[in-house]
């Protein structure tokens, strides 16, 4: 038996916005420390990671650097497998993926590795489509790009890990956003649990393990009464009363905009705005993505 940890977007930065003594830079090299101890202390054979490493497309903080590179040599005994995400466009596109100066970190590329006798294989998220084919029986693809799925790739016995999209889930048996480990921004459903994949290869199948991990969320509110920066989480509150903008004007960890009484239905629309595909919808409603998307969810209604 094989067994392997998948993560992806943990999108490493010192975030201005909440941070307290760089907390939040903090926040985020713990979650990785937290995901290479659980992989060594269950024994995994190696890791793989699904691209975005840093937030900051264009620099590289030296001190994050290093901070990352000590958990990675600190902790991790076995490989990492990583393609590049759109986050990591600093990181030149070679065999070598200095991202971290780390010979644990091997980049993927489409040409297939043995690993156990798992084929696996990666794809930078800038390819077409088109040229994500022809995987065969038990290989593993590791894709990172910016287009959903194809309907025809549902019921395969291969294994697909997605990342870019930090919302985790599955689209079949063997298709899986793996999603992020921590919650960066408002644009992440609170209400989805974050964390990383443990999966174990046997004979020819796979069995998948979501492991959970705590960080701090955060939520959108249109109550002041729904606003409780006491449980550590991270609020944004949307209000037309201007007594309201004032008296949360400044409190810690909660921002708050005033959007004015005219915009007051525009309230109601925010739960179904957070969802990537509405927005897709909206602004397109004939695009590909929707398309396949209606497929997934016809065929999901046929199964149950």
């Amino acid at each position: 038996m094989t067994k392997f940890i998948a993560f992806s977007d943990i999108h490493i930065h010192n975030y201005s916005q909440f941070s307290v003594n760089d907390d939040r830079a903090n926040a985020c090299i713990c979650i990785l420390k937290e995901i290479f101890e659980y992989g060594e202390t269950n024994n995994v054979d190696f890791y793989t990671f699904l691209g975005d490493w840093y937030e900051k497309k264009s620099y590289l903080n030296p001190t994050l650097f290093n901070q990352t590179n000590k958990v990675i040599s600190g902790i991790a005994t076995k490989p990492i497998y990583s393609v590049i995400g759109h986050h990591d466009s600093f990181i030149n596109d070679n065999d070598s993926y200095t991202m971290a100066s780390n010979k644990l970190i091997k980049l993927l590329t489409k040409e297939p590795l043995n690993i156990n006798n798992i084929k696996i294989r990666g794809y930078h998220y800038w390819l077409a489509h088109s040229d994500i084919i022809d995987l065969s029986i038990c290989d593993m693809g590791l894709f990172h790009f910016n287009s959903l799925l194809d309907i025809d790739r549902a019921n395969s016995k291969v294994l697909e890990l997605y990342g870019h999209l930090h919302d985790p889930g599955s689209l079949s048996n063997n298709i899986h956003i793996v999603g992020s480990p921590m919650y960066h921004d408002f644009g992440d459903n609170s209400n989805i649990p974050r964390g990383f994949l443990e999966v174990n290869f046997s004979e020819g199948s796979f069995e998948i393990k979501r492991i959970l991990l705590n960080s701090k969320k955060f939520i959108t509110v249109t109550n002041s009464n729904e606003v409780k920066p006491e449980d550590g989480n991270y609020y944004r509150l949307l209000t037309h009363n201007t007594h309201t903008y004032k008296k949360f004007l400044n409190r810690p960890n909660v921002i708050v905009k005033y959007i004015g009484t005219e915009s007051h239905t525009s309230i109601n629309r925010i739960p179904y705005l957070l969802n990537p595909l509405n927005i897709i919808k909206e602004t397109n409603p004939d695009s590909v993505g929707v398309s396949i998307y209606n497929k997934f969810k016809r065929q999901n209604e046929i199964r149950n």
